[in-house]
């Protein structure tokens, strides 16, 4: 596999199902998410795109069952993301912008809320580690409201 350069802290990685496209996360205060085209006959990885990650520290990033929707979590700001996969593997604007609220039983070692990854369930249920549970709509992408 060849490499690439041009992102700041590369710390997670995504690939779609054939391993075509890849999906990064730029772990900075400014956060951002990055989409490569990687080509196997080659090892030649090519950046498509580059979208805000819409907070800081962005530490994980995963595509939904449909490839149709990239999914960013942001560490140190608790934002969870919704950005569109265009066909041609472009990532489009946020979709959608979840902060999460909150801190830990001992405020002195947690302030605020940090999610560290998000998962998607075969029925387009999301999660965190805090249990909070999304419903997502596979159409739009979004999450319009907590199950429960």
């Amino acid at each position: 596999m060849g490499s690439t350069s041009g992102i700041d802290n590369p710390s997670f990685l995504a690939a779609d199902e054939q391993r075509r496209l890849l999906f990064a996360v730029s772990e900075t205060n400014d956060g951002a998410v990055v989409s490569y085209r990687y080509d196997p006959d080659t090892g030649t990885i090519t950046e498509l795109s580059r979208q805000r990650s819409h907070g800081a520290a962005p530490c994980y990033v995963s595509l939904d069952a449909s490839g149709k929707w990239l999914l960013t979590v942001n560490y140190t700001s608790g934002v969870v993301v919704v950005h569109p996969v265009h066909a041609d593997g472009t990532l489009g604007p946020a979709a959608q912008q979840i902060e999460h609220k909150g801190s830990s039983v001992r405020s002195d070692r947690q302030e605020r809320a940090h999610p560290h990854s998000i998962v998607n369930v075969p029925d387009s249920r999301i999660g965190s580690f805090r249990i909070s549970v999304w419903i997502r709509c596979s159409c739009t992408g979004l999450m319009p409201r907590k199950a429960g």
